[in-house]
């Protein structure tokens, strides 16, 4: 049997092989027969492949002000929402858009809550208890905790925690595998016998888990009234939460288990952020590239542009306009030098360059006709004496009975 309609049979396949979400596979997408008992393992198979097919890290977000963040190990295989699913304690608990494990903050939170109750009843007194209602808070008498808080002089009706568990995620990558559980006597535990003889069928049980040796990151943020005391109760209760009692189904088994080395778990949380940083780095320094080379297209195509205006212009004007134009887009220097390039000898025909130098003189460029008068002839120098000579002949020469300025 299929738990999907015919048109998600028809769009992912009859054994959903073009599903590329494990979390899908796990909770909506299974094939389930219960004659056929091998096909809950070839399920469970087809999960574990199509995590690894498309692997895709958690996203990290680290906090400061007071936030306590810790990165611990996974010593034993992981399972967290065992009962979920569709298929008989084979539940996973998965991010369900990217499909990375994860353990929800409400359970990191009753783990270290119940670390907590283990160490009130080893050294039950007031002050204990204060501090762990500080951390928890508490709903009213639902155990003998909260029966011992409420106890306390002045203590509210109920009250809420200090501090928030974030759910804990994938420092780097997390691998889902297959496990294996045997029932060698199933009739025993159903009742049908009344002892367990080797004489019945062992039931193999597939299950899919998060395979050891994957490093999670724990995050507990401090919220109203959290002093250094309050996130230093709750790092130390959930730190032997995972690390004394296990996260998970099976952890008297050995499921579930975390261990925590405090200079490894400083290392890598330093070595995230200096890799950050960098990558920070140089997606910056890509973005300032690529908004340079956009400038630098859009100042080329612009050039190019009144390049071609430019020509367009010129090419409909006469001689005397061109010229005009020519020397209009020169800078005062080089304007200088272009008057300083004059010498007509006995020449009494101007050509529409000289004729042009005129008339700036006479009009855009007159301040520095005013110097060019004041200018003496030196050493590798235009003889400046000749050349304002030669000014003002081409000047009588266009404009008749008109001086120059």
């Amino acid at each position: 049997m299929q738990t999907a309609t015919k048109d998600i049979v028809d769009l992912l396949g009859k054994t959903f092989d073009l599903c590329q979400s494990p979390s899908l596979r796990l909770e909506k997408f299974v094939r389930v027969d219960s004659e056929d008992k091998s096909l809950r393992a070839s399920e469970i198979h087809a999960i574990t492949v199509c995590h690894r097919a498309s692997p895709r890290k958690a996203p990290i977000r680290l906090y400061g002000d007071g936030a306590i963040q810790f990165v611990a190990s996974l010593e034993g295989n992981l399972i967290v929402n065992q009962s979920g699913g569709i298929l008989e304690n084979a539940g996973l608990c998965l991010n369900p858009f990217r499909n990375y494990p994860l353990i929800p903050g409400s359970a990191l939170k009753g783990i270290a809550r119940q670390a907590a109750r283990e160490e009130w009843r080893s050294q039950p007194n007031p002050a204990l208890v204060e501090r762990i209602a500080k951390v928890f808070g508490y709903q009213g008498k639902q155990d003998e905790l909260d029966k011992a808080i409420s106890a306390l002089p002045n203590a509210p009706a109920a009250l809420s925690g200090s501090v928030s568990f974030l759910a804990a995620v994938p420092f780097g990558e997390a691998k889902l595998t297959e496990d294996i559980c045997t029932s060698h006597h199933p009739e025993y535990y159903q009742g049908k016998q009344q002892e367990a003889f080797d004489n019945e069928n062992p039931i193999p049980l597939v299950f899919p888990v998060v395979e050891k040796g994957a490093s999670f990151l724990f995050q507990i943020l401090p919220l109203r009234n959290a002093d250094e005391q309050v996130m230093n109760d709750a790092k130390r209760w959930l730190l032997a939460g995972i690390c004394d009692h296990g996260v998970g189904a099976k952890t008297a088994a050995g499921y579930g288990w975390f261990a925590y080395d405090e200079k490894e778990s400083q290392k890598q949380i330093g070595d995230y952020q200096v890799r950050i940083a960098k990558e920070k780095q140089r997606q910056k320094e890509a973005i300032q590239a690529a908004e340079r080379k956009k400038r630098e297209d859009e100042e080329r195509a612009e050039r190019k542009k009144r390049e071609a205006e430019a020509a367009a212009r010129k090419a409909t004007m006469t001689p005397d306009e061109l010229a005009d134009a020519e020397l209009s887009d020169l800078s005062p220097e080089q304007f200088c030098a272009e008057v300083g390039k004059l010498k007509l000898g006995g020449r009494t025909d101007f050509s529409a360059k000289e004729k042009a130098l005129v008339r700036a003189l006479k009009g855009s460029r007159l301040e520095q006709w005013q110097t060019i008068k004041t200018l003496k002839k030196g050493k590798n120098t235009p003889n400046w004496l000749q050349v304002v000579n030669d000014i003002h002949r081409i000047n009588k020469a266009m404009y008749p009975g008109e001086k120059m300025p």
